[in-house]
């Protein structure tokens, strides 16, 4: 995840739009960045789910806004690995909000 960072709070965080069906992609064009305090909703969500163990699952991230759904990262990941990211995202967000 990338962010910028005014102050030394963190304000923008880098996005794709979430594509319905589709995993995360940084395709040439559709990186662009996100005011953090716009964020309402974080979740994780399988990505890919090819086994009966939800470990060997991977788990993708998504925001949203007002502006639609977006995913702060174009890579799957574990779901502990995920549930950190939230958290940073989680406490990124307060911080642009309230700081």
């Amino acid at each position: 995840m990338a962010y910028k960072s005014i102050n030394g709070i963190n304000r923008w965080i880098e996005v794709v739009p979430r594509e319905a069906g589709r995993i995360p992609s940084a395709n040439v064009g559709n990186l662009s960045w996100l005011r953090l305090d716009l964020i309402e909703q974080i979740f994780i969500y399988p990505a890919i789910a090819v086994s009966d163990d939800k470990d060997e699952w991977e788990y993708g991230i998504v925001v949203t806004t007002h502006l639609g759904h977006f995913h702060p990262s174009t890579v799957l990941h574990t779901l502990e690995n995920a549930k950190q990211i939230v958290d940073e995202i989680l406490t990124s967000v307060a911080r642009a909000k309230w700081e």
